[in-house]
């Protein structure tokens, strides 16, 4: 019988001591036997290093970088000390569900050479409420079209066969955010995706630095991956895509109170589809009828207010 292929879980990681014990033991507790652990510390300034050496984990390579590189780099850092013919990255907050690989494994075994990902949905917990959600995307086979559209699938549900991180030439280290978007959006470029329907890893909300808290780097990201993709954005999709993705930064813009740059970014979205402003100017009317509305409301009710106290 052939020994079973070497899963790799890349896990780059930063000022995580307090939280990356939960990542490793997910990983240890996998059914899937034959996996390999590489850390890559990203220059942490905590107890990151001791944490891990006191562990004693099996079958792991750790690797520390003498400056802060960013998670993009170490992932690739990741990447070249691995040996594995499957790679899954894992954040040093988040964890797996025991049987993630063993199953992502199977579905490779019964899918076409062409399938080149294999993932699932994914779970959330807020550390703090303890709150559990749930994110489910149905996309499987050629799904390029549909990632050009939007992000969607996260960078720890993945099961992901080495092959297509070399055939992309590794991750992109200039991705601020969105970094999963990026990756899979240019594996999805040559290689087909299969989905397993079930919870099998979990994303961690918590009070410390992350970059989806960061909404510079959100935007950073985001502009970054339009402009990258724009090209095949077009070619693939359509104008009314380009303009959805420029009407979603004219809104994060403004969120973030950059008036200026949301209005650059909506006269973008115009240019590309000019319909944009009748869907907008819709949507605003309906908003001041049901304010209307409810300012109305509440005069109906003083007078009965006033006679109740009468």
């Amino acid at each position: 019988m052939n020994e079973l292929p070497l899963m790799s879980v890349i896990i780059p990681t930063y000022n995580r001591a307090g939280l990356i014990n939960r990542a490793l033991q997910s990983v240890l507790n996998q059914s899937y036997p034959n996996v390999e652990i590489v850390i890559v510390d990203d220059a942490s300034t905590d107890d990151t290093e001791r944490v891990i050496a006191e562990l004693k984990l099996p079958n792991t390579t750790y690797c520390k970088n003498k400056v802060n590189m960013g998670s993009q780099a170490s992932r690739n850092i990741g990447i070249k000390l691995s040996r594995g013919q499957y790679i899954n990255f894992l954040d040093s907050d988040d964890e797996l569900m025991p049987q993630k690989l063993e199953l992502q494994y199977r579905t490779f075994l019964k899918s076409s050479p062409d399938v080149g990902v294999v993932y699932s949905y994914c779970g959330t917990v807020d550390d703090a409420s303890k709150v559990e959600n749930e994110w489910c995307f149905n996309l499987q086979g050629n799904i390029y079209k549909q990632l050009l559209r939007s992000p969607s699938i996260d960078f720890i549900t993945p099961l992901v066969k080495r092959e297509c991180l070399e055939k992309i030439g590794f991750l992109d280290e200039l991705v601020a955010s969105y970094q999963e978007w990026d990756t899979l959006l240019r594996i999805s470029k040559y290689y087909r995706f299969q989905l397993v329907p079930e919870k099998l890893a979990v994303y961690h909300y918590h009070s410390g630095e992350t970059i989806s808290k960061d909404i510079g780097k959100d935007l950073l990201g985001y502009v970054y991956i339009v402009k990258k993709h724009r090209r095949d954005i077009l070619r693939n999709c359509s104008r009314a895509v380009m303009a959805h993705h420029y009407r979603e930064l004219t809104s994060r813009y403004f969120l973030n109170n950059q008036r200026l740059r949301g209005s650059i970014q909506y006269s973008r979205a115009l240019a590309y589809n000019p319909i944009v402003a009748v869907y907008d100017a819709y949507a605003f009317t309906i908003r001041v009828l049901s304010w209307v509305k409810h300012i109305k409301n509440l005069r109906w009710l003083v007078p009965q207010t006033r006679q109740n106290m009468n």
